[in-house]
């Protein structure tokens, strides 16, 4: 073996030596994540009895922080209403939290904080 194919083992080693517990720690954040998931995709159901309570759980595990108007039913979207009392049932059952209240033109910021504290690992919100 040359001096460079040695070296080159030798940052193979040490990269994969590095990443092994970041991948172990991915794999644990993925299996924490799916377990919320589930767990508030029951509780969602629970609270809101709706159709689009599975649809509105996607997006906000797509984007834990968001307003309302960021969510995107697509075709067959609920109302404005609708839309507003399924946040409000879910903040009320404690699935999502008010990070900032709306006033006037500005909207109200809802967080998933369980998968937001979940992956920064300790309580942010």
């Amino acid at each position: 073996m040359s001096a460079s194919e040695a070296h080159q083992a030798t940052r193979r080693g040490v990269l994969a030596g590095l990443l092994a517990p970041a991948a172990g720690m991915l794999l644990a954040l993925e299996q924490a994540g799916l377990a919320i998931y589930e767990r508030l995709k029951a509780r969602s159901i629970e609270l809101t009895h709706s159709q689009y309570a599975i649809p509105l759980l996607d997006q906000a595990f797509r984007k834990p922080v968001f307003t309302s108007g960021h969510l995107d039913f697509g075709k067959g979207a609920p109302s404005k209403q609708a839309i507003a009392n399924l946040l409000r049932a879910l903040r009320d059952g404690g699935v999502l939290k008010v990070v900032r209240e709306g006033s006037g033109r500005r909207p109200t910021v809802y967080a998933l904080t369980e998968l937001v504290h979940a992956c920064e690992g300790r309580e942010v919100l």
